[in-house]
């Protein structure tokens, strides 16, 4: 009888041990699935016009509102910081991703035609292969992989993304997904938090 037992425990436990053998890393790690993973280092950057002429933006790869909307035109005097991260091809050229800090406060991550920005490193082109992903809540995007970034906003009214809606992500930072998503005010490249979408 001891033999029995001895030998139904032992084969139970290999069964469980297979099993969670058989969860994948990202899912075993973070609960919400896995992401494409992309290190983004950043570098020193300053304006190339360091007049009050003003400097524009856009939150994805491509001119403003084709297809993209754009992400605001900032005076080079009020930049207190810019961090450049990429390269990125997209419609009409290439662009660079960067971090700004204005003097208003806030921080945003944002596209920049590489001819408004000068630094000195050799930054990577890159070329994401986006996944799909469904919010299970509803969300309101942000500017970067955290809470002290900017957030979407259409005046002063915050851009919400409704439960249920499709993104594609592109990558995973800080507990943020850096995803494509169309939004009331248009297609969008911009943060959510990994824990709202499955």
């Amino acid at each position: 009888m001891k033999a029995t037992i001895l030998r139904i425990s032992t084969a139970l436990c290999a069964v469980v041990l297979i099993a969670l053998l058989s969860i994948p890393a990202a899912l075993a790690t973070n609960g919400y699935g896995s992401w494409p993973s992309y290190k983004m280092e950043g570098y020193s950057a300053w304006t190339v016009d360091q007049s009050s002429k003003r400097i524009q933006s856009i939150t994805g790869p491509s001119p403003a509102d084709k297809p993209y909307i754009g992400g605001g035109a900032y005076r080079n005097e009020g930049i207190t910081s810019l961090t450049v991260f990429f390269y990125e091809a997209g419609k009409g050229g290439n662009y660079v991703y960067t971090e700004l800090t204005y003097e208003k406060g806030y921080v945003r991550r944002l596209y920049f035609r590489p001819s408004a920005i000068n630094f000195s490193a050799s930054l990577p082109m890159v070329d994401f292969n986006g996944v799909t992903g469904t919010l299970t809540r509803s969300v309101t995007p942000g500017f970067g992989p955290g809470y002290k970034y900017d957030i979407l906003r259409k005046g002063n009214k915050d851009v919400t993304l409704p439960a249920g809606q499709t993104v594609t992500v592109l990558c995973e930072e800080n507990g943020f997904l850096f995803v494509d998503c169309m939004s009331s005010i248009g297609l969008v490249r911009i943060w959510i938090p990994a824990d709202a979408v499955q």
